[in-house]
C-alpha cells in the first residue's frame, strides 16, 4: 500500500510539474508595424572618393 501511495504522490506531482507551465494567451495585442517600402529610398548620388584607401 506504501509503494502505491508513492506511486501515486509522483503522478500527481509530475502532472502539477507539466501543468504549471501551460501556455497563457497574452493579454496585449502586438503591434503590426508596416515594412519599410524598398522603392521608396531616396537617389544616392555616386560617390568621387572611394570609401576605403588603398595602403599598399
Amino acid at each position: 500500500m506504501k509503494k502505491i501511495k508513492q506511486i501515486l504522490e509522483f503522478i500527481i506531482a509530475l502532472l502539477n510539474f507539466l501543468f504549471h507551465f501551460k501556455p497563457m494567451p497574452d493579454e496585449e495585442i502586438p503591434t503590426v508595424i508596416a515594412p519599410f517600402p524598398k522603392d521608396s529610398l531616396p537617389p544616392v548620388p555616386p560617390r568621387d572618393q572611394p570609401l576605403f584607401e588603398d595602403i599598399g
